[in-house]
């Protein structure tokens, strides 16, 4: 577990099972019909119980970028936060990394206007969404950086990371720029 000291909060990155995060809220990779699906989705929807699934499918469409909230059901976490990451296009990479650091953001006043203290994310848009993980990280970056400037409630946010791979990138990357800014 890598762990970073931001002005107000903490950053951990780890690789790990989302579902398992207690306390605070979990974020959901979900589709915009906010149907159900593989991946992330599929694994919280399992996780947190049959009730979820019909409640989630009621808040659909959600556009990309924005975020709702619903109970947690089963999981160890008060709350889900479920967000629209975008299907990275190779034509429009600027509008790939506005909407997806509006997922970001977004999560994140969720969070803040619901009092929570902790907020769990996973590597949204990175699987079948196909946005390259190394094009995530900068954005990530920049909503933490940000972030600094406004804490809010949430005091503490956890980047999980489902792959071995994916977290070696995160923590490299995190390394190298928190180095670099000491």
């Amino acid at each position: 577990m890598m762990i970073l000291q931001f002005k107000g909060f903490t950053v951990r990155i780890y690789q790990g099972d989302l579902t398992q995060v207690a306390g605070g809220a979990i974020v959901n990779a979900a589709n915009s019909a906010m149907i159900p699906g593989g991946g992330v989705d599929g694994a919280i929807n399992r996780a947190a119980g049959p009730t979820l699934a019909p409640l989630q499918r009621s808040l659909g469409p959600v556009a990309v970028g924005q975020a709702v909230a619903t109970p947690a059901f089963k999981l160890a976490a008060s709350k889900i936060i479920h967000t629209v990451g975008p299907r990275y296009d190779l034509q429009q990479p600027r509008l790939m990394a506005q909407q997806l650091q509006a997922c970001y953001v977004n999560c994140l006043k969720l969070a803040n206007q619901l009092k929570l203290t902790a907020l769990a994310f996973p590597a949204i848009s990175t699987g079948v969404y196909h946005f390259p993980v190394k094009l995530t990280l900068p954005v990530i970056a920049a909503v933490l950086d940000n972030y600094q400037q406004q804490v809010g409630t949430v005091r503490q946010i956890d980047l999980v990371n489902h792959t071995r791979k994916i977290n070696q990138q995160y923590q490299a990357y995190f390394q190298q720029l928190h180095l670099t800014t000491r």
